[in-house]
């Protein structure tokens, strides 16, 4: 004769309970690893874009426009630190207007996933005011490295 071993049925809710955890523990963390390796900043390009304009009467926000689209406003002497996505995108300044000294400028990028890219512009202001000018056009790195050194991040002040 075989002799059974019965299980009593606390044992098997405590049993339940417990697989349960662990099986939801594994799923938040395959997710959580999922999400990670999907959204990486590898993914994206980075974008520094620099406010050189000059002083002015009075003091406005310089807005950054990606495709028409406004993506940041800077203070006059301040950068921001941006990431993009890859592919095709049209860079400019929201109140550019074309002077007699200078046309409007946009900044066409061809974005790679990675890459660092360094934009500077704004409004320099000279009398008379006819004679004033518009910047805005990718800048080298070590040009970059300049202005982080002289200017301020979005935020401070």
């Amino acid at each position: 004769m075989t002799r059974k071993e019965l299980i009593p049925a606390e044992n098997l809710v405590n049993y339940g309970r417990r697989a349960n955890r662990i099986v939801c523990s594994v799923c938040l963390m395959a997710f959580f690893l999922l999400h990670a390796t999907v959204t990486s900043p590898q993914d994206k390009a980075t974008l520094y874009y620099f406010n050189t304009s000059g002083r002015t009467l009075f003091a406005g926000k310089q807005a950054l426009l990606d495709n028409d689209q406004k993506i940041a406003a800077l203070d006059r002497d301040h950068y921001i630190v941006l990431t993009i996505a890859p592919g095709h995108h049209v860079l400019r300044l929201k109140d550019e207007r074309s002077t007699v000294a200078s046309k409007r400028h946009q900044v066409d990028l061809s974005v790679v996933a990675g890459v660092t890219y360094y934009i500077a512009g704004g409004y320099h202001p000279r009398m008379p005011a006819v004679m004033s000018t518009w910047s805005f056009e990718e800048i080298p790195k070590e040009e970059a490295d300049k202005l982080l050194t002289e200017m301020k991040p979005q935020g401070e002040k």
